[in-house]
């Protein structure tokens, strides 16, 4: 083993004595492979940059996990069990018919608001991650629209009133909400109100002539359970479940759509540009190999007396042949390295001149660490294949060649 490692040892002296040698050639090797490279690394990192920075965008909106269920339907506890055991599934919680829940509220003021869409809530809901869920039925989270045009903010207490029709006359039974938060706009476009479950269910069941104020008791907590309800608030657990979760929620038979339907369009385009990228990447990478085996094809035939030379004195020739697949994975590594360069310094410029369309934040043109050693390790591989093919006639020299031109 001794012996191995100082025969590597003077292979790899002679391998950099050799390129030094030759610096220009071997200057100009490695400017010819770094233009090769530096188009493939831009190909990959605005694929890249794309793809994830539109993936981010969705993921940083919480609605794009919603899995929106069509029409109303009569869904019991068994159906709810079976929805919320799916891995999928990250918040399910019931709703009431959309026409049971609206509610008008108004201010201290008298300054009031109409037709308040009411959304179930409870811990966890993806919406509110960052406020304070209300947990009584005395607590509301108003959007910020309703909140502007009622003119609360959080702390503030307001009415809230229900109307229905019964016994011929126009009824209405109001009750007194605190304010506990206001949710951001980008979470709740429109007039909504975050409110429990259990206040929801009392006005609708006010509505249905079942209680006679939404002040009453109400069912507790087993029988809101074992209730039938006409939907329901599904959110996947992240943005790679949303797909699974809906295909759940169809095997029970409830038809679903997804609100963000550009994931399916993100997921094919990643799918079609990795298609087009790898064999990108893949001819990229047939042309190193290939230049790289015809340089060492050529300098095989102009060293071809000082590789005799070096057979004579002792070198063997698969000594000679990793002499020049270690030049060439020198030439290929260094080539990668100024190609790294060139992106790193051209990928801002590619940025400024993409940022005007505003398709998403950031930076579109980018690589991961992880990526810029896959890509290494394909250039690396390629140079040293491409060596093997190109200075396979390194095998064919005899010692006694020099001995004979002498």
């Amino acid at each position: 083993m001794p012996g191995a490692g100082k025969r590597l040892a003077q292979v790899a002296t002679l391998a950099a004595k050799g390129l030094w040698f030759h610096r220009r050639l071997t200057l100009y090797q490695m400017i010819g492979l770094a233009a090769v490279l530096v188009p493939l690394l831009l190909i990959a990192g605005l694929k890249n940059g794309f793809i994830e920075g539109m993936l981010t965008q969705l993921r940083a909106d919480p609605r794009n996990l919603e899995v929106i269920i069509i029409g109303n339907r009569s869904l019991d506890s068994a159906w709810f069990q079976t929805v919320s055991a799916s891995p999928a599934a990250g918040f399910v919680i019931p709703n009431t018919r959309s026409l049971s829940a609206t509610i008008t509220m108004a201010n201290e003021q008298g300054g009031m608001t109409s037709d308040v869409q009411m959304i179930p809530t409870a811990p966890g809901d993806p919406l509110l991650a960052d406020l304070p869920v209300p947990t009584t039925d005395d607590a509301v989270i108003l959007s910020e629209g309703t909140a502007r045009k009622l003119g609360v903010k959080a702390g503030d207490t307001l009415r809230a009133a229900v109307q229905r029709w019964m016994d011929d006359q126009d009824q209405a039974s109001v009750r007194s909400l605190l304010v506990q938060a206001v949710a951001p706009e980008n979470l709740a476009t429109g007039d909504f109100a975050f409110v429990t479950l259990h206040l929801l269910v009392l006005t609708e069941d006010y509505r249905d002539g079942g209680i006679d104020s939404i002040n009453a008791p109400g069912l507790d907590a087993a029988a809101l359970q074992a209730r039938s309800y006409a939907s329901a608030r599904l959110y996947a657990r992240d943005l790679d479940q949303v797909e699974a979760l809906a295909e759940a929620v169809e095997r029970t038979g409830v038809s679903v759509r997804m609100r963000s339907q550009q994931i399916a369009v993100v997921r094919t385009l990643d799918h079609g540009l990795n298609w087009v990228a790898g064999i990108i990447v893949l001819l990229g990478m047939v042309g190193v190999a290939c230049s790289i085996a015809v340089s060492q094809w050529l300098g095989v035939e102009r060293r071809r007396r000082e590789i005799s030379v070096l057979r004579l004195i002792g070198l063997t020739r698969a000594n000679a042949m990793l002499m020049l697949v270690a030049e060439a994975l020198v030439v290929a590594a260094c080539a990668f390295l100024v190609a790294c360069i060139v992106f790193l310094i051209l990928s801002p410029l590619a940025d400024s001149l993409i940022a005007a369309v505003e398709i998403i934040d950031g930076p579109i043109c980018r690589l991961a660490f992880g990526q810029f050693v896959l890509l290494f390790a394909i250039t690396v591989l390629a140079g040293g294949l491409g060596a093997l093919i190109g200075g396979a006639r390194v095998l064919a020299i005899e010692p006694a060649e020099c001995l004979r031109e002498a």
